[in-house]
């Protein structure tokens, strides 16, 4: 079980590698209310950098993890490695997040002069609350999205999941 937000997934594909880098600017920078997912992002030879964007009307994005992919051939087939992470936004909250708490359990631990803690019951409990909590909604978030990403970048390349 990964307990980080990373991930590394590998597609196979009879498609060459220039087909499925078609395949995919078909989903890049087009509006299309029948498809699940619109992406946001860049094609260079054979790598691509994706940010999945929400198709509501609102169109916002969802910025919470970003694609990054390379294109080789090998055996005849087309191998896609994808490596998906969280984006630099939510890792500069949580680390806000963390030394914030983190910061708060020192001060209820120590307990300062001058300083008089109310309801100071379980001050680790708590703080471990605090720390697992984000952790978990965000975890659960992530794994989520990109188990339907994964699907969803199959079914543009044509791909099978390979299992490792």
């Amino acid at each position: 079980m990964n307990f980080s937000p990373y991930e590394d997934t590998t597609l196979t594909t009879q498609l060459s590698t220039e087909e499925a880098m078609n395949q995919l600017r078909k989903y890049l920078d087009t509006y299309r209310w029948k498809n699940p997912y619109k992406y946001q992002g860049s094609i260079d030879d054979n790598t691509f950098r994706l940010i999945p964007v929400d198709r509501r009307p609102v169109r916002h994005s969802r910025s919470f993890f970003e694609i990054i992919g390379e294109l080789h051939t090998s055996n005849g087939e087309t191998v896609i490695d994808i490596t998906m992470e969280i984006g630099r936004p939510i890792k500069v909250f949580w680390m806000f997040w963390c030394f914030f708490i983190i910061g708060m359990t020192i001060i209820v631990l120590i307990e300062p002069s001058g300083v008089e803690i109310v309801n100071a019951d379980y001050p680790i409990l708590k703080a471990s609350i605090f720390l697992l909590f984000p952790y978990i909604i965000a975890m659960y978030t992530f794994n989520k999205e990109t188990s339907e990403v994964k699907e969803h970048l199959a079914r543009i390349f044509e791909a099978k999941l390979k299992r490792t």
